[in-house]
């Protein structure tokens, strides 16, 4: 995989506020910020804690997502096989043009 986004493993880190919690993506290990409520949710004071969190915690998959992604559609090569692409094949390659270009 050749990306330029910050390294896997991303993590989720809450704080909890008394207005609510807190999430930061970060980097496992070297502590590095991928993305805080204010970069991730520009109206962020408008969403509940609880949405925030699951949000955060898809951002930091996002990483594993798109290798598995990836690993994936070079198992299946279709047209390989001389088999039609699935649908399910086209927005898979699709997502992954969508986070790498």
């Amino acid at each position: 995989m050749n990306t330029k986004h910050t390294p896997a493993p991303w993590t989720v880190n809450t704080t909890d506020y008394t207005n609510g919690i807190g999430i930061e993506c970060v980097v496992n290990g070297i502590g590095h910020t991928v993305c805080t409520d204010q970069f991730c949710y520009p109206d962020f004071q408008q969403h509940g804690s609880e949405e925030k969190l699951a949000n955060a915690k898809l951002i930091a998959a996002a990483p594993e997502l798109l290798e598995a992604l990836e690993s994936l559609v070079k198992a299946i090569d279709f047209s390989v096989l001389g088999y039609k692409m699935p649908e399910s094949m086209l927005k898979a390659k699709e997502a992954i043009k969508k986070a790498t270009t």
